[in-house]
């Protein structure tokens, strides 16, 4: 997973945002990490692709890669809108809660990562 430098979209309160940053492409996911955070350790995030929603913020490089490798073996992700993930997340606590608590021990546990 390589770093790069440029614009990027994401998902704010009011709608699809382009940013100035870093980023790493990694399906479905993305990394970045906008200028406003260059330099700060922990200034990166991980956001849905498709939505362009986070998914977890004040995250280590380290921390944010191993978060994006580790969701990717959860098919909830593999979703192409925030309607559709919001179903297949309902779906998942209610049906699946194990793989449900997995999954959030996951993001947990990566919000330590140094």
């Amino acid at each position: 997973m390589k770093v790069k430098k440029g614009f990027y979209k994401v998902m704010s309160g009011v709608g699809w945002r382009e940013e100035e940053g870093s980023y790493i492409n990694c399906f479905p996911f993305m990394i970045h990490r906008s200028l406003s955070q260059s330099g700060k350790t922990w200034g990166w995030s991980l956001s849905h692709k498709a939505t362009g929603h986070s998914v977890q913020k004040a995250l280590t490089l380290k921390g944010a890669k191993l978060l994006a490798k580790e969701l990717s073996a959860f098919t909830v992700f593999n979703v192409p809108t925030l309607d559709t993930w919001r179903i297949q997340m309902s779906i998942m606590q209610t049906h699946r809660e194990t793989e449900y608590k997995k999954m959030m021990k996951i993001i947990e546990e990566c919000k330590n990562v140094k």
